[in-house]
């Protein structure tokens, strides 16, 4: 019992009930029932602030350029759309990323639980803030073709065997609590210790197929 109750307050859990819930009723969904309460002016205006703050996102830039896009935006006036003087720091950047990323992994959520089977891919890399992180894709069929998206980024408790596993795992346990009954295979890059019998790409329990592959890149 204390286990399901610890489940039940999982991120994981919380967001699958979400994500029911808007499934059932989409107006329920935070965004489009606030877009639905405002005006078409304000309307535009948070839409084309949700476009700049993606871009930043897309291209890597800091979230201290959105002011100045926004500023470049207003005094051009290119695409016909006032700005106003509201949520344009750097903050309000974070916040317009957090709300798409959010997004993006509820409807990649729904994905991979609706598929039968699935890959599991990752890799080992250096944030920008000099951590050891896991970059976390996965890979399954979307109306009969192969896909591979993104599923998240974890940093790494530790950069050995161990620490890797968790890292995969956590990202994996937040799309779909059900996902170690799905792996047919699991790739990993070129790093040593992904070979070790403790991490997920060797070890026994990585997934409960009775047909299952790791591809150790060299």
């Amino acid at each position: 019992m204390e286990s399901l109750r610890s489940h039940a307050k999982s991120t994981g859990h919380i967001r699958a009930e979400e994500a029911i819930r808007v499934k059932a009723n989409p107006r329920n969904a935070p965004l489009p029932r606030t877009l639905l309460l405002v005006s078409d002016e304000v309307r535009l205006k948070i839409e084309k602030l949700f476009d700049i703050a993606y871009m930043i996102a897309k291209l890597e830039l800091p979230f201290t350029t959105f002011p100045s896009l926004c500023a470049l935006e207003k005094k051009t006036k290119k695409h016909g759309v006032c700005l106003g003087n509201t949520y344009q720091t750097d903050k309000s950047c974070k916040n317009f990323v957090v709300a798409i990323t959010d997004e993006l992994k509820c409807n990649i959520s729904e994905t991979v639980k609706s598929a039968r089977f699935i890959g599991v891919m990752a890799n080992g890399a250096t944030d920008v803030g000099t951590r050891e992180v896991e970059d976390v894709y996965v890979r399954f069929l979307e109306n009969g073709v192969p896909v591979s998206k993104f599923a998240g980024l974890k940093e790494c408790h530790n950069a050995k065997a161990t620490g890797i596993t968790e890292a995969i795992k956590e990202v994996m346990n937040e799309i779909d609590d059900n996902w170690k009954q799905k792996p047919v295979c699991l790739g990993s890059d070129g790093a040593s210790f992904m070979k070790e019998k403790q991490c997920l790409c060797s070890s026994e329990d990585r997934c409960s197929q009775s047909n299952k592959y790791s591809l150790y890149c060299t």
